[in-house]
């Protein structure tokens, strides 16, 4: 028969240590999946696990005799701890703007405290800067790929900044003539692939494709104006007004 191992009791720690006369820290171990972090244990039974960084500050050594409320407030802070290094760790990868982290902290499972500290935290010290984030991913997609104003500044909203905010910001990262700069590099080569011999269904098909990438509907315009203007005078391509 194999060997039986005890269930852990899931309930939270005051319910499993509400009717202690005493609560005395019988044993700290290492945890064998996360060394950085302890596994402490009450009475005889687990009852939580911190960081090494927790066990520390809080001077968790076995045989201390400690308070619920004491716990709770470890607990707490071994959350927000928590909180912050994933955050950070996330922000390591690629920037996130606000809502982003607090979607990526809460889909974690963090609980709504850890994660209002850990968003502060991070404005603090400047690791997280909603504009700064928007330039970032402007000049992101700008690189992947010619991408229109409208297109970014869909995306940034619904990345959680503000309309004026966004508006704001894209018009100093992106100014009319850059736009269309990247809507003609964009349809160049774009052009190649149309098969269309019939001069309207051409240009509805790029009128198509510039609208998808978000270019405004003045920039298709001055687009479309310049390849009729190729088709009338072949030899004057593209001539900047």
């Amino acid at each position: 028969m194999g060997r039986q191992f005890k269930q852990r009791d899931e309930r939270p720690l005051a319910e499993r240590i509400a009717d202690a006369d005493a609560l005395v820290i019988t044993d700290v171990q290492t945890q064998r999946r996360q060394a950085e972090r302890r596994s402490i244990f009450i009475n005889g039974e687990f009852a939580m696990g911190v960081s090494e960084e927790m066990y520390v500050k809080y001077a968790l050594y076995k045989g201390r005799v400690v308070t619920l409320s004491f716990l709770e407030e470890v607990q707490r802070e071994d959350e927000i701890y928590r909180c912050k290094q994933t955050a950070m760790n996330y922000q390591t990868r690629r920037m996130r703007s606000r809502r982003e982290m607090e979607e990526k902290l809460a889909e974690k499972g963090f609980p709504l405290e850890a994660i209002d500290a850990t968003i502060r935290f991070l404005i603090e010290y400047r690791m997280m800067d909603d504009r700064d984030f928007a330039r970032a991913y402007i000049n992101d997609q700008i690189m992947k790929r010619p991408v229109g104003r409208r297109r970014l500044e869909n995306d940034l909203r619904r990345k959680g900044l503000q309309k004026d905010e966004v508006a704001e910001i894209v018009s100093e990262s992106l100014g009319e003539s850059d736009e269309l700069a990247h809507a003609m590099a964009a349809a160049e080569k774009k052009a190649r692939t149309i098969r269309h011999d019939d001069p309207q269904k051409w240009e509805r098909a790029m009128a198509a494709f510039l609208a998808g990438r978000g270019f405004d509907w003045s920039v298709v315009g001055k687009i479309l104006e310049r390849y009729r203007r190729e088709r009338r005078e072949p030899d004057n391509t593209f001539i900047d007004e």
